[in-house]
């Protein structure tokens, strides 16, 4: 449903005041909303939704699929003792694509 609209929250605004409930047609950008640093708390809390709606990143997937690795290369080590240091090389550019895949595409999970 939001491949094409984009994201699910609509437009934000930074207030200092709670908002209260009035009668006049006054814009979301009143004098209450505006402010020097409305940007960067309206920046942070962007954020904070765009990480809410990305999958969840787990550690123990990413675990098992390590010990899996070493295992193949322990297992075939003896077959080819050559392909043991490729694939190692492969193993550790994995390990840093997992850590940009851990900060920038996956969602942090709660304690």
């Amino acid at each position: 449903r939001y491949v094409f609209g984009g994201t699910p929250y609509g437009p934000m605004h930074v207030c200092k005041k709670p908002a209260l409930p009035s009668t006049s047609t006054s814009s979301p950008s009143s004098s209450a909303c505006q402010g020097a640093d409305d940007e960067q708390q309206e920046a942070l809390l962007q954020d904070g939704l765009r990480q809410g709606v990305r999958k969840l990143f787990e550690p123990i997937d990413e675990l098992l699929e390590l010990k899996l690795s070493f295992l193949w290369v322990m297992f075939f080590a003896p077959v080819m003792p050559v392909g043991v240091l490729p694939t190692l090389g492969a193993r550790l550019l994995e390990t840093r694509s997992d850590l940009t895949k851990m900060l920038m595409v996956r969602r942090r999970g709660f304690p």
